[in-house]
């Protein structure tokens, strides 16, 4: 029998961050446990309303993706290193803050569960309180040779040279990431609290060496299916989907605009869009409208006046993509690793533009397994390349019948319950190991 029911999930970022940490803290309440997440204070209302504990950390990803630096770094690529900085940046003053709320948030745990932004602090925490980590990641996390670092260039040249290309990747990519992490971390983890000598490894790789945590990855894997290389301890759960509180709405002239002819393409960039750049108003809404298409654009604040009066266009704040992406024709977005998951199990045609690597890392994937034309780095937009990828797109049935293949599978898959009842297996089989040991 589990004796650990208190569980501590830490997650910051941007919604695509926070949203499948709530929903897996949902099916952990129904499974029995007692879920307090600690997030930034934007979500604070959407945890209590799921009726899970909440404590606040300081901060918000969301903001800092939208300062001049991280827009600046985004614009010109979302290089590691640039993109790094920038955050950082961003984040530093915040550090020794943040360090004693994740701390109160996990003084009560028995259990801390850790999204990837938090991996790093939770590490220490749960040496220092002496409690199991579970890692989990909405993106790949670990070494292998099948595929590269999420935020690495793809492989290139000779496939008998990608194997080694991959591997070297993740060890890099994760020290790199440790090196920036740290130098803020053991500064003040050091002033705060007992004095730790850090290594100098990352502790994602120290993990695989030494702590053997369980580690959950909340996407599709009819679209990244598990490495062979991989071990035990890792599991490809499927996508952790957020329920709505309740039904959704659309505006009946949305209704109306969607059904009252050819099924429109949809065309939209979150918060990675920079209304500074009128990418939509020079590139994207031209290009689908010299394909004869209808559209349902997104708006990111830039200067759309001279299409307001267009019939063929459909303009949004926002919107339930679950709702709007399986009567579209077609979806062009950035590529982030929900709106990817959406996009694709409602068996709708992707195009991605990827703004920063995590992105392309995705559009490259489904270019790979032959679910759409390869992804357009944002800073090498144009009008042509746009317009004869989202052609392709439209004319090629391969991509239609690839999406459709995968979206059958991806919802037979119950991310949550997996994830629950492996973290149940492993806390058990945990249990019996310290009991025998």
């Amino acid at each position: 029998m589990i004796t650990e029911k208190k569980i501590t999930i830490l997650t910051i970022g941007t919604s695509g961050d926070v949203h499948p940490f709530i929903a897996l803290g949902i099916g952990l309440k129904k499974a029995g446990f007692e879920v307090k997440i600690a997030t930034n204070a934007d979500f604070k209302s959407l945890v209590e309303d799921h009726g899970l504990k909440f404590s606040e950390i300081v901060g918000n990803v969301g903001a800092s993706m939208k300062t001049e630096q991280v827009k600046k770094s985004i614009d010109e690529g979302g290089k590691s290193r640039e993109f790094f900085n920038s955050l950082i940046d961003e984040a530093a003053p915040l550090f020794e803050q943040a360090l004693m709320e994740f701390k109160s948030a996990c003084e009560d745990a028995e259990i801390v569960v850790s999204s990837a932004l938090t991996l790093h602090v939770a590490n220490y925490l749960t040496d220092y309180f002496d409690v199991p980590l579970i890692f989990c990641s909405v993106n790949p996390a670990g070494p292998t040779a099948e595929f590269h670092h999420i935020l690495a260039d793809p492989p290139i040249g000779p496939k008998v040279m990608h194997s080694a290309y991959n591997k070297t990747t993740h060890k890099i990519l994760t020290q790199i990431i440790w090196r920036y992490v740290k130098a803020e971390l053991e500064p003040a983890w050091n002033k705060l609290m007992p004095e730790v000598k850090f290594s100098q490894l990352d502790p994602l790789e120290k993990a695989f060496q030494k702590k053997l945590p369980l580690i959950l990855m909340a996407y599709s894997p009819a679209i990244l299916p598990k490495p062979k290389d991989w071990s035990v301890l890792q599991h490809v759960t499927g996508y952790w989907w957020l329920p709505s509180l309740e039904k959704y709405a659309p505006e009946p002239s949305l209704v109306d605009f969607v059904n009252e002819g050819e099924p429109p393409v949809y065309a939209g960039f979150g918060s990675m869009a920079n209304e500074k750049d009128n990418m939509l108003s020079k590139i994207v809404i031209p290009a689908i409208k010299s394909l004869g298409q209808r559209a349902v654009i997104l708006d990111d604040g830039s200067d759309l006046s001279e299409f307001q009066n267009d019939k063929d266009l459909y303009f949004i704040k926002r919107t339930d993509l679950n709702w709007l992406f399986p009567k579209m024709k077609a979806v062009a977005h950035h590529g982030g690793v929900g709106t990817t998951g959406i996009s694709i199990q409602a068996g709708t045609p992707t195009l991605i533009v990827s703004f920063i690597p995590d992105q392309r890392f995705w559009g490259w994937q489904l270019s790979q397994i032959g679910a759409m034309p390869k992804p357009i780095p944002k800073k090498s937009i144009t009008y042509q390349n746009f317009h004869d990828s989202l052609e392709e797109l439209l004319k090629n049935e391969s991509y239609k019948t690839k999406t459709l293949e995968l979206s059958v599978e991806m919802k037979k898959e119950k991310g949550v319950d997996t994830a629950v009842e492996t973290i149940i297996n492993y806390l058990a089989i945990r249990k019996s190991h310290l009991i025998n040991t």
